[in-house]
Formats: structure tokens, C-alpha cells, sequence
């Protein structure tokens, strides 16, 4: 009998080890429900991680076309990695994500035409301050100049009348004395 007591020991941790191998390729369904909600939350958890990544990314493209030097600071991994501290973050204290301000997502693609364009005309604008009167460039940057002088002139204008008025205030408060 002692000759079946380490055989009876190796068939049970054999049957065991195949039981474990059984249950670890068959889960239980309870067992399945739980995977399948750590995978979801996870899933949810990445994808507001990658929305709250987008968001700095876009702001640091805005910043970009500012300061161009700045495109590593703003690579999609560092805005991801910083969208996951911002997710847990927002989880922690229950804030909406990022995909709840629409009008940010706008600001910022809007401003993503606009700087660009902006500072091209701008630049354009002083590259052709001599440019010939016959050229497109040429048309439009005489025309700026022409409006900045009209304005300027409007300006000087109303600081000469503000002035006259308070001499003639002067001037009727001097005679009632």
C-alpha cells in the first residue's frame, strides 16, 4: 500500500492540474461577466484617456503654429499619456470629458484656420508695403495702409474735438465766475 499512496497523490495533483487547465479555458459565466466589464471599463477608460489626450493635443497645435519649437512638447504620446492622468483625474471627481465642450473643439479648429491665414496676409501685407500699385498684393496692402492712416486721422480728430470742448468748458466756467 505504500507503493499506491504516491501514485494515488500523483493521479489526484495530475487530475488537478487538468481540472485547473479545464476551468482556465472554460471560465464560469460569472467569471466571464467580470472579464467582460473589466474589459469595457477599461475600453470606456481609454477611449475618454484618448479624448482627453485630443483636447491637449489641439491646444498645443494652436500653440504650435505660435511657436513651432513646440511640436515635441505636443506629441500624440505625451497628450495621451497626459489624457490618462486628466481621465483619472475626472473620473475621481466625476467631471464630464473633454467630448462634453464641443464648443472648445470648435474654438480651437476655427483658430486652426484662422492664425495661420492671419499671419500669412500679415506677413504678406509688410513684404508688399512698396509692392507695385499694378499687383493684387500691391492693391491690398495700399489699401491697408490707406484705412490705418483713415483711422488714425478719425482718432486725432476726436482727441482735437475732446480738447476744444474742454477749452470751452474752461471758458464757461471762467465767465460765470
Amino acid at each position: 500500500m505504500s507503493m499506491e499512496e504516491p501514485n494515488s497523490t500523483n493521479r489526484l495533483e495530475a487530475l488537478a492540474d487538468m481540472t485547473a487547465t479545464v476551468d482556465a479555458e472554460n471560465p464560469s459565466m460569472e467569471a466571464r461577466q467580470q472579464e467582460a466589464a473589466e474589459v469595457a471599463a477599461a475600453t470606456e477608460s481609454e477611449i475618454a484617456a484618448k479624448q482627453w489626450g485630443m483636447f491637449m493635443f489641439t491646444l498645443g497645435g494652436f500653440a504650435q503654429m505660435l511657436a513651432p519649437e513646440l511640436k515635441p512638447v505636443y506629441s500624440e504620446e505625451r497628450c495621451f499619456a497626459w489624457g490618462q492622468q486628466a481621465n483619472a483625474v475626472a473620473e475621481k471627481y466625476g467631471w464630464n470629458g473633454p467630448s462634453a465642450m464641443p464648443e472648445v473643439a470648435l474654438i480651437a479648429s476655427t483658430a486652426g484656420f484662422f492664425v495661420p491665414s492671419w499671419l500669412v496676409i500679415k506677413q504678406k501685407l509688410s513684404d508688399h508695403k512698396e509692392a507695385k500699385e499694378g499687383t493684387l498684393a500691391g492693391k491690398l496692402a495700399l489699401w491697408w495702409r490707406h484705412r490705418k492712416a483713415q483711422r488714425e486721422a478719425q482718432r486725432e480728430a476726436k482727441r482735437a474735438q475732446a480738447g476744444a470742448a474742454e477749452v470751452l468748458e474752461g471758458a464757461d466756467h471762467g465767465v460765470e465766475q
